[in-house]
């Protein structure tokens, strides 16, 4: 995603790219939002539509949350300090 381009614009290439190949679309989303939280795990375009294994996939990146360790994006305590 270009920072420079116009939401709008990056809004509307999101939907024709859902139109065009949603899985696609679908798994770049959800990338998306499991970078946001910090996740390094993936999904591709077949797991994205995969509705019977969206559970394990769940718990997949929560035992995979679990393993990690940064620092907290805000903390008062002395160890982050």
């Amino acid at each position: 995603m270009n920072p420079s381009s116009a939401l709008q614009s990056t809004a509307e290439d999101f939907l024709e790219s859902l139109e065009q190949t949603p899985g696609a679309a679908l798994a770049e989303l959800v990338n998306l939002v499991l970078r946001a939280c910090g996740c390094n795990d993936s999904v591709n375009s077949d797991e994205v539509l995969d509705y019977d294994g969206v559970v394990d996939a769940l718990d997949n990146f929560t035992e995979g949350l679990k393993l990690v360790s940064f620092l907290p994006l805000f903390s008062s305590d002395t160890l982050f300090i």
